[in-house]
């Protein structure tokens, strides 16, 4: 029997690996297993080894206590053939002084306060001591001192304080003499060795190589000559080392020649040469011998990978020579050096001495690694316990996730078996067959993945993707139950027949989880670059007239490693699909796609439903009140049904009060353990049961034939998930699996029958109507997981009620009065913004807080009124199921790339290369990459899934209590409130606020039709003329639920206005007066929205009219000639195909809305959910944002670099740039010629500088207008002059909201938006005028003159006042923008 070491615990991977040093794999598995699965440290028996400690103590040198510790084991003179006793070295004292430095590192890891004193346990006491002991300290003692301890010097016979610590010299040691000394000795050792200082500093100024990365490089090159270590142990620098110190060889001076001839270097860099040469600054030398070291790496792991054939020869002769000369060398005193002196330097850096690097106690760390039992298994119960609690909360999980009824009645069932292995005392039964199985599970695993692996469609990707996640969790969630086990082993004897039996069941174990682990990460990598390459696969042909376009194994390779992180503004203020990152950019679009798919199925749905309303209307029936059950004049929150589910719900509710919960444990774990222990009582349980439901439930006749007979014709996983909502699996007393129909499926019903739904029967209008309901929802509920709590067949979407249906419902008084009233700042169970709501957060096996796919709508309204909204909350939760189905699809697949990218990299330093950095370990010095982390990135792709996949639009932040309210009440709600009350005040009903957004959107179209990117003038004309013929219709059918206007299908279809959600929100079905149905407190911002509608409605057209397509006939028509609405659906014609012959597909039409959205959100700011910024989920962010959504995109627009934009489907560049690098470089360059430098531009820069040559001539323009409107009005009689100073201001405001971004005003008036009296200060100002001394005083001038200073303030406060003050305080506004 076999004992392997169990590599995933990081002390065991640690210790081995030491082995592996000393002795070669082979041997260290031997010694392992000889060992009986123990460190050399111990014995086989699991006791301190006393040969290992007393050759430590006596020469502080480990190496040599190991190897003495070995020959012990093996009971032999000698090992490998080296006579240790010639290797027996010198006592040095050093470590001991070392030690001593260490001191004030652990006493504060112990928390000692000023006095000295310490508050610990018994067994930290010992502990602590224990440590002091390591480091050196033999005459330092903690003791004692009444409740407290502390330390006490022998020597000195008096108690240590934290002062004297830091200021006796006697604890500390200056690390500059040490430091020398070894520098001297590896640069003398190294001479001998044929290294000369010149190839050090070398090294160290091409590469940042010290002296100890060098001695270290040097030591693995001898080694890699004898063939005693392998390539990847030497490592890439080890290639470049070769080159240097063969520098003055013949055969590296000819590869240099061969190598700059026709700069070959450039492509043997590759797409790093870039990076090199601006290192190098064009020194071709060093270029070429970067090149040199590349391709010789290249040549060692396999000649036939070479990028650069001609220098096969020299590379070959080379490598002959190196090895002649390298494998003669004797590396046994480098070595000695290394392992030995380095480790005392290593000490002294871990301890703080050498400037620059952070405090770290290894003494501290390694203490508690030997000491710390605190969460360590002492018997076999505490292992067991363990595995219920790891079981238990992979139940909970489960329950949440996406996982089968069947998965999670199994795992309920494994763990009420282990429950009761505890309580019957058959534990090493079960823990046996917990490790094999566990054993088995990722033998299963293994197979599942290779297999999915092997197939390259989206589902095979998503199913590999979830398997990989779940192997994670099962290897992390088993490792430290083995780990334990392993620990119980070493010190429990009494079985050894149970102890052989776990170490053979162990080391299986291990075998399958070490060769996982080895892979997994790089098999998840693979995973998710696979998804993110087939996502790029979409743009690969996309051409970039900014620069060079992206490859896919560019974006593959930015998941590792990418040139920069985010800076603030691209953290904070960009949307995703800005992001200049193609990962977050990538995934921003995937969700878009995602999203239209979402929106075209609910659409659909929705005119199924107008057309299914204006039947019932046209049958004379106006409302749908009739739909929903009522009991005793309550709504019961479900639709009326033939079958009385809710009796049953009721029954059903009063048989758990009245016996049930009396008899049996409520807790289903609880319940099934108390069946094993009793069966008798299961009896009881079934016949209860049995009994109800001979009472209550009625089977559909030949239910088991049907149940026969999907079997047969469903798929196997489509027929577990019909099953699972069909029917109910229970064993019988014998033992025997049983099915009954569930009575929420379709094989059985209650018995009793809804006396309601005889009226909806014999009305044929109404029951066709309730049947297309019924379909929706039937259709909506089976997307969702099967075993939901509290759906039934009948239920209607969970809703709260508006302000609006509280008037209708319970009439205008009493709408205040109601629960509702503070619902605005509470969150309640029917909240969509905040992601899922949880019972209680959970931790995965790893710490991280696990997240799930929301659900929404499915719980019951509780002190609130209930919303029969009909049509609108059947569409909400249609939407709801739609996005839990397709999500499902992703959550894997971005959960993998979210572990990938946790660890991504960012290339560092002033040269944009990776910095080197010596990192101390304790038996060496090696040198490494930096690795610094590219943690914003990693969060901006965080924030996105967050949004993307568990709609967390918003994020909690926490919640706070009103005195004498019962409740909770949530922080970002009445933030939202505090900001709605703010635009309301300060910006509701303002109609120079809307003509100046009018103005500046109609500008800005007028800039983008100067591009002729996605319209042009014709096309803006075009639309501008659609817009009007077709706005009267619509207008008409504003406030109706059955609008059937060529415009409303227009901007519905195509998603022109990109707020649908919203729209569902404000549909209000039950409201029946058309008026009322259309206000709200929105209503009070319809003079500002009313611009961005026309604008929005006038782009969508212009972009239908530019895009060509091909109709039946093979005519190229425009993609507004091929929409048509038949029989009340929108659609576009049969026929239509792309340009290239291509059919038009869904995957056409979604990529069409995605370049509108993307660009109505760069013209007039953002509204896509998933483009909304990271700061606008937080609170503070939207109150301070109110109307200013516009800044990111259009700042992005103006001066963004180069970039894909894969909303927009082309290569991006910020129009500013373009014309800012038109004027520095390209027209220098062309000696200033306009029309040379002009003509050398690619047509996207043509693009770029018609839009900005517009946006600067535009400004001008409008300066000029000003001035004249100015002189003109004073000029004019008062009348007119009002009306002259009115246009005056809103062409001020747009001057100087455009002037904002432009390179001449970007700095002098960005402080006048952020001053507007639109900000959120405005609002505090009010407030505290009206509420001071102001109602003692009257206006004595002005518009006002007359009026009560406190009135007039106070009326500021009104939502909508600006209607009528925006009149009244043209001049005052006019100051504000410099215009007297």
């Amino acid at each position: 029997m076999k004992i392997c070491p169990n590599l995933n615990d990081p002390q065991v991977k640690e210790e081995f690996e030491t082995l592996k040093r000393l002795f070669g794999e082979d041997s260290a598995y031997y010694l392992w297993n000889k060992n009986k699965g123990n460190f050399l440290d111990r014995t086989a028996d699991g006791d301190i080894n006393t040969t290992y400690i007393s050759n430590f103590e006596k020469y502080n040198n480990k190496e040599y206590a190991l190897k003495t510790a070995a020959l012990e084991l093996l009971n032999s003179k000698s090992y490998n053939n080296t006579d240790i006793s010639k290797a027996e070295p010198v006592k040095n004292t050093t470590t001991l002084e070392l030690g001593k430095e260490a001191l004030m590192d652990i006493v504060e890891g112990y928390h000692m306060n000023n006095k000295g004193q310490f508050k610990l346990e018994a067994d930290q006491a010992i502990d602590l001591n224990n440590t002091i002991k390591a480091a050196g300290l033999k005459d330092v003692d903690v003791v004692s001192v009444g409740v407290k301890y502390q330390l006490y010097d022998r020597s000195l016979n008096k108690y240590i304080t934290a002062k004297e610590i830091k200021n006796n010299p006697k604890y500390s040691l200056s690390a500059s003499d040490i430091q020398n000394s070894i520098k001297n000795k590896i640069l003398d050792e190294l001479k001998k060795l044929g290294v000369e200082v010149q190839t050090v500093d070398s090294l160290k100024s091409q590469y940042g190589l010290d002296y100890l990365a060098v001695a270290d490089i040097t030591n693995k090159a001898i080694k890699f000559a004898k063939n005693e270590i392998s390539l990847e142990a030497l490592g890439e620098e080890g290639a470049h080392f070769f080159v240097e110190a063969m520098n003055d060889s013949p055969f590296v001076n000819r590869l240099m020649n061969l190598i700059k001839q026709n700069e070959a270097y450039k492509n043997i860099l590759g797409d790093e040469f870039s990076e090199y040469n601006l290192a190098y600054k064009g020194d071709k030398d060093l270029l070429a011998k970067e090149a040199i070291g590349k391709l010789l790496g290249q040549y060692l792991i396999d000649v036939n990978t070479l990028s650069y054939k001609p220098a096969k020869n020299l590379l070959e002769r080379l490598w002959n020579a190196l090895k002649s000369i390298f494998s003669s060398k004797d590396n046994t005193s480098l070595e000695k050096l290394l392992n030995n002196e380095l480790r005392e330097f290593a000490h002294d850096i871990l301890t703080s001495k050498v400037k620059g690097l952070n405090k770290i106690s290894l003494l501290k760390s390694s203490i508690d690694k030997l000491y710390s039992i605190g969460n360590r298994a002492k018997s076999l119960e505490d292992v067991m316990n363990k595995i219920i609690e790891t079981e238990a909360l992979r139940l909970k999980i489960y329950e949440n996730q996406l996982s089968s009824v069947s998965t999670k009645d199994a795992q309920r069932k494994l763990v009420v078996e282990l429950n009761d292995a505890l309580e019957k005392g058959t534990i090493k039964e079960r823990i046996a067959s917990y490790i094999s199985g566990a054993s088995k599970v990722m033998q299963q695993l293994t197979e599942q993945l290779n297999k999915e692996n092997e197939l390259l469609s989206n589902n095979s990707i998503s199913k590999s993707a979830h398997i990989s996640r779940r192997m994670k969790s099962f290897l992390v969630s088993v490792q430290p139950i083995v780990t334990d086990m392993q620990r119980y082993l070493r010190e429990d004897k009494s079985d050894p027949e149970f102890n052989n039996k776990m170490h053979s069941l162990i080391s299986e174990f291990l075998i399958e989880s070490n060769a996982i682990n080895d892979e997994l990460q790089l098999k998840m990598f693979n995973i998710f670059a696979k998804w993110i390459g087939t996502q790029f696969d979409k743009f690969v042909d996309v051409e970039n007239p900014f620069g060079e376009k992206l490859t896919r194994q560019q974006v593959i390779d930015s998941l590792t490693k990418t040139n920069k992180d985010n800076n603030w503004f691209n953290r904070w203020i960009s949307s995703a699909s800005d992001n200049p990152d193609i990962v977050i950019n990538l995934v921003a679009t995937a969700f878009k796609n995602t999203e239209g798919e979402k929106r075209m199925k609910v659409k659909d749905v929705h005119y199924q439903l107008i057309n299914a309303v204006k039947e019932l209307n046209d049958a004379g029936i106006k409302d749908f009140d009739w739909i929903f059950e009522k009991i005793n004049g309550e709504y019961s929150q479900n639709f009326n049904s033939e079958w009385d589910y809710s009796g049953y719900e009721v029954a059903k509710s009063k048989l758990w009060e009245t016996t049930l919960n009396k008899k049996f444990p409520e807790n289903p774990i609880e319940r099934e353990k108390a069946f094993i222990a009793n069966p008798d009582l299961q009896k009881e349980w079934a016949k209860i049961w049995s009994e109800f439901n001979r009472k209550y439930v009625e089977k559909v006749e030949g239910w088991e034939n049907i149940l026969y007979n999907k079997e047969k014709t469903l798929s196997r996983g489509e027929f577990l998930k019909w099953k699972s909502k069909n029917v109910n699996e229970y064993i019988d007393s014998k033992g025997n699996i049983k099915y009954t129909p569930n009575v929420y499926g379709e094989l059985a019903h209650p018995k009793q029958k809804n006396k309601a739904f005889d009226e909806i029967k014999n009305n044929p209008a109404k029951l066709k109507f309730y049947n297309t309901i019924n379909k929706i929802m039937k259709e909506s509920l089976n997307l969702l997981p099967a075993d939901m709590k509290g759906v039934t067949p009948n239920m209607a979407p969970r809703i709260r009620a508006d302000f609006r249906e509280r008037v209708v419902q319970e009439g205008f008084i009493k709408a205040f009065k109601t629960k509702d009233a503070l619902s605005a700042i509470q969150i309640r169970a029917d909240e969509d913004e905040f992601g899922h709501k949880y019972e209680e957060r959970l931790q995965d096996f790893e710490g991280n807080t696990v997240q799930f796919l929301p659900i929404y709508y499915t719980s019951k309204i509780k002190d609130a009124t209930f919303s029969t909204d009909l049509i609108g909350n059947v569409l909400r939760f249609y939407d709801m199921s739609i996005n839990y189905h397709l999500k499902s699809k992703m959550i894997d697949i971005l959960e993998v790339g979210k572990n990938i990218l946790s660890e991504r990299l960012v290339k560092i330093g002033s040269n944009g290369l990776e910095t080197k950095a010596t990192i101390p370990i304790l038996t060496r010095l090696i040198q490494r990459e930096g690795k610094i982390k590219a943690e914003n990135l990693y969060k901006g792709y965080k924030d996105l899934i967050d949004k993307g996949l568990y709609g967390e639009y918003q994020k909690k932040e926490g919640s706070f209590k009103i005195p004498f309210i019962k409740g909770e009440f949530d922080i970002a709600k009445s933030m939202n409130a505090v900001r709605d009350a703010v635009q309301y005040i300060m910006l509701g009903g303002s109609p120079f606020v809307g003509l100046a957004n009018q103005i500046t959107g109609e500008l800005s179209i007028i800039n983008e039709a100067a591009s002729k990117r996605f319209f042009d003038y014709k096309d803006r004309a075009f639309a501008a003329k659609e817009v009007m013929k077709l706005m009267p219709e619509y207008l008409a059918e504003v406030g109706s639920i059955t609008p059937d206007s060529k415009l409303f299908y227009l901007t519905s279809f195509f998603d022109m206005l990109g707020d649908y959600d919203q729209e569902l929100k404000d549909l209000n079905s039950n409201v029946k007066n058309k008026l009322l149905r259309g206000l709200s407190f929105n209503s009070l911002m319809l003079p500002i929205e009313l611009g961005d509608f026309s604008n929005k409605m006038s782009v969508g057209i212009a972009m239908l009219h530019n895009t060509k397509v091909l109709n039946s006939e093979g005519k190229q028509v425009s993609l507004y000639d091929q929409f048509e609405v038949k029989n009340g659906i929108p659609g576009i014609k049969e026929g239509t195909k792309n340009l290239d012959g291509s059919s038009f597909t869904k995957s056409d039409l979604i990529a069409f809305m995605n370049r509108l959205g993307k660009l109505n959100t760069q013209l007039f700011g953002m509204t896509d959910k998933i483009d909304r910024a990271p700061l606008q989920s937080r609170s503070i962010g939207r109150a301070f944002s109110i109307f200013r959504t516009f800044l990111g995109p259009n700042l992005n627009r103006r001066y963004s670099k180069n970039k894909l934009d894969t909303s927009l489907g082309i290569y991006t560049e910020g129009y500013y740039n373009t014309l800012l690098k038109f004027i520095g470089y390209d027209l220098r360059d062309a000696h200033f010629n306009i029309l040379t430098a002009w003509d050398k531009l690619t047509d996207g820069q043509k693009q770029n500088m018609h839009i900005a040559i517009t946006e600067l001539a535009t400004l001008g323009i409008m300066t000029i207008l000003i001035m004249t409107i100015g002189a003109l009005a004073g000029k004019a009689d008062e009348d007119n002059e009002k009306r002259l100073q009115a246009l005056r201001l809103m062409l001020a405001r747009t001057r100087t909201e455009l002037a904002a971004l432009s390179p001449l005003g970007i700095f002098s008036e960005t402080t006048k938006i952020f001053q507007s009296p639109t900000a959120l200060i405005g609002l505090v100002d009010s407030l505290s005028d009206a509420f001071s001394s102001a109602w003692f005083e009257t206006y004595d001038k002005g518009d006002y003159k007359g009026w009560n200073k406190g009135f007039i303030k106070t009326l500021k406060l009104v939502p909508g006042n600006r209607l009528l003050f925006d009149f009244l305080t043209i001049d005052e506004k006019l100051k504000w923008y410099g215009l007297d």
